[in-house]
């Protein structure tokens, strides 16, 4: 990494670049940000592998379809549309799906980033705890809150996570990554249960 930067600093470079001219999120920016998100989330360790995987796929997801017919997916919230246009209940395995999942990981991630750098005395295991009971847990079953209680304790001391980061002003750059991915979260969240991706439960 370059003086001066760190893991946070291309992302908050694409926030600029996230909407249209109408207020529409673009797809292949919105995507190409949520890559961006995937080297912080490694940072966080072997147990954060689950949350990767699962980013990493719903974007593959969402790339394969956008690919097949960019000219209809240009904006992010046509994958929604046109499944909720069919009048058919929302596929598991579909691209509404793929954003919904998609959407929870992301808030998943900000919320324990949020947890770390408004609590200084927090552990990343504690922070990781408190936001995926808080943000993610709901939304799973049995077996996979199981699986989530027993990774989550091993997460990296919090200094080697922050030295993973980048250098100093990553503090600041977190802070400003919580205060601009929260807001986009809430808009998703409200725009897909607006269409009815709560009926999307418990993998």
């Amino acid at each position: 990494m370059a003086a001066g930067s760190s893991l946070v600093t291309p992302v908050l470079a694409k926030f600029a670049t996230l909407k249209d001219d109408q207020g529409e999120y673009i797809t292949v920016n919105f995507l190409d940000i949520c890559r961006l998100i995937l080297p912080i989330v490694e940072k966080f360790g072997t147990a954060m592998s689950i949350i990767k995987t699962d980013i990493n796929g719903n974007i593959t997801r969402l790339q394969k379809a956008y690919d097949g017919d960019k000219e209809s997916f240009t904006k992010l919230y046509e994958f929604v549309r046109k499944e909720v246009a069919t009048g058919k209940p929302l596929d598991p395995n579909g691209n509404t799906s793929g954003l919904f999942w998609l959407t929870r990981a992301l808030d998943f991630v900000i919320h324990m980033v949020d947890g770390l750098e408004q609590h200084t005395d927090w552990s990343v295991s504690h922070a990781a705890t408190v936001a995926y009971e808080t943000r993610l847990k709901k939304y799973h079953g049995w077996l996979t809150q199981q699986a989530f209680a027993v990774v989550l304790k091993f997460c990296p001391e919090r200094s080697y996570f922050y030295k993973q980061l980048g250098d100093d002003s990553v503090h600041g750059e977190l802070q400003e990554l919580v205060a601009k991915f929260e807001p986009i979260c809430k808009e998703l969240d409200e725009f897909l249960a607006a269409n009815g991706a709560s009926s999307l439960v418990a993998r």
